[in-house]
């Protein structure tokens, strides 16, 4: 049971991933793609997330491969700290102080 709650956090980011790339694949074709008046921070973001995106090469538009290889790198990392405390929570309890 105690399973159960611990991944459950995990299975629903995976299948809100998933119903969101079905939904990308839906909207590839768009040209109506824009990026309006972006402050520094913001042209920081596209400029590096443009190294990350060519990797990931899913879809035509390069606003949605983007947005795939962050989540998925955000997915990734919960997949990774889910299961890290799931198997660190198995340990035994640490000492208390108490003499044999």
């Amino acid at each position: 049971m105690k399973i159960r709650k611990t991944f459950r956090g995990l299975i629903i980011h995976i299948i809100i991933f998933v119903v969101a790339q079905l939904a990308f694949l839906l909207f590839d074709g768009y040209t109506g793609w824009h990026i309006f008046n972006l402050n520094p921070g913001g042209e920081w973001v596209v400029v590096n997330l443009n190294l990350l995106t060519q990797y990931v090469q899913l879809y035509d538009s390069q606003q949605l491969n983007g947005v795939t290889a962050l989540w998925g790198l955000f997915l990734f990392i919960h997949g990774l700290v889910t299961v890290a405390s799931h198997f660190l929570s198995r340990r035994e309890k640490p000492y208390n102080g108490e003499f044999l």
